[in-house]
C-alpha cells in the first residue's frame, strides 16, 4: 500500500515498469521519456525467455515478489518458484463472443490486435475484420485485413463498420509504451474515432482495467465516472465488472466491491461494456 500523501511506483506482474498513482488514486500525467520507454520495453522483452510459457489467459509469475521494481525484475530472471497467473482475458474474450450481436459478413474493427486471437477467430467465423495496431500481427486469413497504422491517422470512411472491439487496448492509447505517439488524451481520441467509423446502431465492445483511477507508464485504470466520460456519446447497453484480485480466479462483481481495487501495477478488476452508436 502507498504511504498517505506519497506517490507510488510499482513494477507490474507482466514486467512493466513505473506504475504511478498519487495519494488520492487520481490520474497522474505520465511524462515518460523516450529513453525510459525503451528501457521499459527492453526489460519486458528480456524477461520472456526466463518464464515458463503456457497459453493465454494463463501465465506464470514468481511466487514471491518484491515491491521494489528492480528486485521484482530480478526475481523474474532468477526465480524457479512460479505460480499460475490467470489474466483478465479469461472473462474479456468470452464476454465479447457472448455479447456480439452481428450477422455473418459484418464489418468489424478490432483496435489493438497484436496480442489478440479475436480478429482471427471472428474472421474464421465469416466476418470481414479490420485489425489495427502499431505492432505487427502474426496471423492472416482471407477475411482479415491487418493495418499497421496509428489508428488516429486511419482512412476508414464515416460509418464504415458494423461493430468495433477493444480488448484491454484503449487504456494504452497515447502513452507511447507500444510505439504510438504520446498524447495525454489518446484514449478519448481513439474512442471518438471509433465513434466516427462506426455506423449508426453499430456495436462497440470495450474492456479495460477498473478500480482506483490512475495511470502508469503503459496503461490507465478507470473508475465509473472516468469510464462514462471516456465513452462520451455512446449509449451503454451493458456494464459488467469482474474481480480478479490475486489473479487466481475471476468472479462477477458489484461496483462497490471493486471501486477501491488497485489495478495500477497489475489488473485486479476489469470492466466489460457493450455500447452502441445512437
Amino acid at each position: 500500500m502507498a504511504l498517505r500523501g506519497m506517490p507510488m511506483a510499482i513494477f507490474g506482474d507482466n514486467g512493466t515498469l513505473l506504475a504511478k498513482q498519487n495519494s488520492r488514486g487520481s490520474r497522474m500525467k505520465t511524462s515518460t521519456s523516450s529513453n525510459q520507454l525503451r528501457n521499459d520495453r527492453f526489460l519486458t522483452n528480456f524477461l520472456k525467455p526466463f518464464r515458463p510459457t503456457v497459453p493465454q489467459p494463463v501465465t506464470f509469475v514468481p511466487r514471491n515478489q518484491s515491491r521494489n521494481k528492480y528486485r521484482r525484475w530480478l526475481s523474474y530472471c532468477i526465480s524457479t518458484d512460479f505460480k499460475f497467473n490467470i489474466t483478465e482475458r479469461i472473462v474479456e474474450v468470452p464476454f465479447v463472443f457472448q455479447n456480439l450481436r452481428l450477422p455473418e459478413h459484418s464489418r468489424i474493427l478490432e483496435f489493438g490486435c497484436s496480442q489478440s486471437l479475436v480478429s482471427l477467430q471472428l474472421a474464421s467465423l465469416g466476418h470481414d475484420v479490420s485489425a489495427v495496431d502499431v505492432e505487427d500481427y502474426p496471423f492472416s486469413h482471407p477475411n482479415l485485413h491487418f493495418h499497421k497504422i496509428d489508428f488516429l491517422q486511419n482512412s476508414f470512411a464515416d460509418g464504415y463498420f458494423d461493430g468495433a472491439i477493444a480488448i484491454s487496448a484503449i487504456e494504452h492509447a497515447g502513452l507511447g509504451f507500444y510505439g504510438d505517439r504520446c498524447n495525454e488524451d489518446g484514449d478519448r481520441a481513439v474512442v471518438q474515432e471509433i465513434y466516427r467509423v462506426l455506423r449508426k446502431g453499430g456495436q462497440f465492445l470495450l474492456t479495460a482495467p477498473y478500480g482506483k483511477k490512475g495511470a502508469s507508464s503503459w496503461a490507465r485504470v478507470y473508475d465509473k465516472p472516468g469510464l462514462l466520460e471516456l465513452l462520451g456519446k455512446f449509449k451503454i447497453l451493458a456494464f459488467r465488472l469482474f474481480d480478479g484480485r490475486g489473479r487466481e480466479a475471476w468472479t462477477v462483481a458489484e461496483p462497490d466491491q471493486v471501486a477501491e481495487v488497485d489495478s495500477i501495477s497489475t489488473c485486479q478488476a476489469v470492466v466489460c461494456v457493450v455500447a452502441t452508436k445512437p
